[in-house]
């Protein structure tokens, strides 16, 4: 309608060694216009990865789909495959401000099984994770909230230009794979706050 815009989708995957086999990611945006040059937006989203995914995924070209070119092995291999499920949601507000736009944001997300990937481990049973072999672990379950402002403006007729700030703070609800935790203790650090500069340029090429 003229004041609120719904779009949704999904994608479903399916993984046979995983323990959980299906895999499915929904997610749903909402823009109001309660006002001429005035946004609100908000969205809901979970996402579920599959560790190594990346190995399978198809060409970019219509090339022929070889098999992968690295292999990867649980970091623990009683306990397997476990995939990643991330939930977030978002609430923003945008303004337009003649040719500029100013935007702020608040979002939070909860992730479970984090997927952690490990290069140049040695693990004892495990094969060497160099020259193409690496090793894939969870580390837990985490949260992060956080806010971001960004200034978007068009710098040209065909030039667009934006700058985001945000700023988040990661905490650990649950301890992931002991001898994750042994071969890389970093990663359970009970909290954490991060924070991102992005700066952008955009060109349309007729």
């Amino acid at each position: 309608s003229p004041i609120a815009t719904v779009a949704f989708g999904g994608e479903y995957a399916r993984y046979d060694y995983l323990a959980n086999r299906t895999l499915i990611s929904p997610r749903v945006d909402v823009t109001l216009t309660p006002a001429a040059h005035t946004r609100i937006t908000g969205s809901l989203s979970r996402r579920a990865l599959a560790p190594g995914a990346e190995e399978f995924l198809p060409p970019a070209d219509a090339g022929i789909w070889l098999p992968p070119q690295r292999t990867f092995s649980a970091i623990d291999p009683s306990k397997g495959f476990r995939g990643e499920s991330t939930r977030g949601g978002s609430v923003g507000v945008e303004r337009d401000l003649g040719l500029s736009t100013i935007a702020v944001r608040g979002f939070s997300q909860r992730i479970s099984d984090q997927i952690v990937t490990m290069f140049g481990a040695d693990v004892p049973g495990q094969p060497t994770a160099k020259l193409g072999h690496y090793l894939v672990g969870n580390a837990g379950d985490l949260s992060a909230d956080g806010v971001s402002a960004e200034f978007r403006a068009v710098i040209a007729r065909r030039v667009h230009g934006s700058l985001r700030y945000s700023v988040a703070r990661a905490r650990i609800l649950a301890a992931g794979d002991d001898r994750l935790m042994l071969l890389a203790p970093m990663v359970a650090r009970p909290s954490s706050t991060v924070q991102d500069m992005t700066a952008r340029i955009e060109t349309e090429v007729p």
